[in-house]
């Protein structure tokens, strides 16, 4: 019998420096953004999106073009004077309300990064107006950068990612498979790749295919796992 197509195929091209970073509808803009770097209207984007939509997995391809120096909100404490200088990437903003203090040097790094003709990416759940900011001068800096959109995972990218880590690992699934995965699965990249990675820990180690059956047991103790870490019950 031949062998069944799967129904996801690679996107036309992927970002730029990223071999594995699979373009779709629901980061198109925002990789068409990161592209366009240096030619953004200011010196900052703002990348914006749901949990496990891709951001941080962006951040790094434009990471890997600059240069740029990693932060997180946290690393706002401390200040810019003992930075490098250079582009700067500043992670997950909405995570927690910020501090005045860090406010205060985000304010700063804003300004010094501008006045160098370096580039400072953002990224959030949130826009700039829910993030609770209470300096003046802040508020106004955010109001000028662009905001490039990621949306949540479509079943065409959590596929293309899922198909092509199997494939990485010399292993092809079937539709079937793929299916009851989207089907069950929690819908963001970073559950896409653990789940791959479970599966065929979980397949090498009981010399086992990769069947729906064992892809469910594999689901069901994932759910297990996170459950008692959060203290709820599973689904």
């Amino acid at each position: 019998m031949a062998s069944q197509q799967l129904p996801f195929s690679y996107p036309q091209r992927t970002a730029r420096g990223a071999e594995d970073f699979l373009i779709t509808s629901s980061n198109q803009n925002a990789v068409q953004w990161i592209d366009r770097w240096p030619d953004w209207p200011s010196n900052t984007l703002i990348l914006l999106g749901p949990e496990g939509s891709g951001k941080t997995h962006l951040a790094h391809v434009w990471q890997e073009r600059t240069n740029a120096h990693y932060l997180t909100a946290d690393d706002l404490k401390s200040t810019h004077d003992m930075w490098p200088a250079g582009h700067y990437i500043v992670e997950d903003l909405d995570a927690k309300p910020l501090t005045s203090r860090q406010q205060t040097e985000l304010f700063h790094l804003y300004n010094w990064l501008r006045e160098g003709q370096f580039s400072l990416l953002l990224t959030s759940r949130t826009p700039p107006a829910q993030w609770k900011i209470c300096l003046p001068d802040l508020i106004s800096r955010l109001k000028s950068p662009q905001t490039a959109i990621l949306k949540d995972p479509e079943d065409e990218l959590l596929g293309g990612v899922i198909v092509k880590m199997f494939n990485d690992r010399q292993i092809t699934i079937s539709i079937d498979v793929l299916n009851y995965i989207l089907r069950h699965m929690d819908r963001t990249l970073a559950t896409a790749k653990n789940l791959v990675i479970a599966i065929d820990n979980r397949a090498f180690s009981e010399k086992r295919g990769i069947t729906i059956p064992l892809v469910k047991a594999v689901i069901g103790d994932l759910r297990k796992t996170d459950a008692r870490d959060l203290g709820t019950t599973p689904k």
